[in-house]
């Protein structure tokens, strides 16, 4: 699975957050680019940034413990 988002530095006042999340579905609903998005494999998922984020904090939690049990080492 892979996935697309919009990510702003922490503490980015929610009237832009709410801002940017209106204007980025907008666009999305936009004939030409959602034909183009979905003719690429896009599932446009819409949901409010606090779906987003709850995800992003389950995801990275997973895949952290996950490398941690295989013993994964970062390369520099």
């Amino acid at each position: 699975m892979l996935w697309y988002g919009v990510l702003g530095p922490k503490g980015l006042p929610k009237n832009i957050v709410a801002r940017w999340n209106a204007e980025i579905r907008k666009a999305t609903k936009l004939p030409d680019l959602k034909e183009r998005l979905i003719s690429e494999g896009f599932d446009i998922d819409d949901s409010p940034p606090e779906v987003f984020q709850a995800m992003l904090k389950r995801d990275v939690a997973k895949w952290i413990k996950v490398a941690k049990e295989a013993k994964v080492k970062a390369i520099e």
